[in-house]
């Protein structure tokens, strides 16, 4: 009898153990849950700057059977503004965060100059030609962010996609009064592929908001004009890429 009461007891005391560290053990895992981040998030992300690029060849084809020009390139490098807007999704592991979605980019106009030679030939160097190219594009872009100290984390970053190259704006302008231009090539859009690399580093400036700095390299890829009125041979002009450098400030928030 003794051993049966005992037992009960020792029963009664788990019991009662149990139910006092249950509360604790469930706020504590509470508490856990709390503060742990969701391991997807929505990410949009902002960047303006610079960018730098010098297109352009020299190039020599007839326009009709008895009218050959060559456009020899003068323009060096130019300097343009670029921006892109971001937005994707984030997914948090232990050692990275992985930034993943579409990027949307435009540059301002990049112009492209140079001098065109009457049957491609030196002596008679009579115009001056010019015309402009721009690049709407839509990639698929991913980032790699690498948290070290203090809210500092490098990134590396890449993308792929289409660019809408807007070559435009052509003109041939007389270096003597006596000379009469040909018509202009036309304005043309061409879609191809596009690229680009790049690398930086953002800071955290609220538990939301980090602001950051970069390069990025890009394959804006091929771009044209049209044939000018009346042309039955050959082309406009046409380059085959366009590679450019941005320096980017960027502001990204995360939901």
């Amino acid at each position: 009898m003794k051993k049966n009461n005992k037992s009960m007891g020792l029963t009664v005391c788990l019991w009662a153990i149990c139910q006092w560290q249950a509360p604790a053990a469930m706020a504590s895992k509470a508490e856990y849950k709390s503060t742990q981040k969701p391991n997807k998030q929505y990410v949009l992300s902002l960047s303006g700057g610079v960018m730098w690029a010098n297109p352009g060849t020299n190039q020599q084809f007839y326009l009709v059977p008895d009218v050959e020009k060559a456009y020899l390139k003068t323009n060096g490098t130019k300097s343009v503004v670029n921006g892109e807007v971001f937005l994707g999704m984030l997914f948090d592991t232990p050692e990275l965060q992985i930034h993943a979605g579409l990027a949307f980019g435009m540059n301002s106009s990049i112009g492209l100059s140079g001098d065109v030679l009457e049957d491609a030939d030196p002596d008679f160097n009579n115009y001056f030609y010019h015309y402009k190219v721009r690049s709407p594009r839509l990639t698929a872009k991913a980032k790699l962010v690498k948290e070290i100290s203090n809210g500092f984390a490098p990134y590396l970053s890449a993308n792929a996609g289409v660019a809408f190259n807007y070559a435009h704006g052509f003109i041939e302008i007389p270096k003597i009064s006596q000379e009469v231009p040909h018509p202009f090539f036309e304005d043309h859009t061409r879609n191809t592929f596009t690229y680009g690399l790049g690398a930086g580093i953002q800071k955290s400036i609220t538990e939301n908001f980090s602001m950051g700095f970069g390069y990025e390299f890009a394959d804006l890829g091929k771009f044209e004009l049209a044939r000018a009125p009346g042309q039955t041979l050959g082309h406009g002009l046409r380059e085959s890429k366009l590679h450019t450098h941005s320096a980017m400030l960027n502001l990204t928030f995360v939901s």
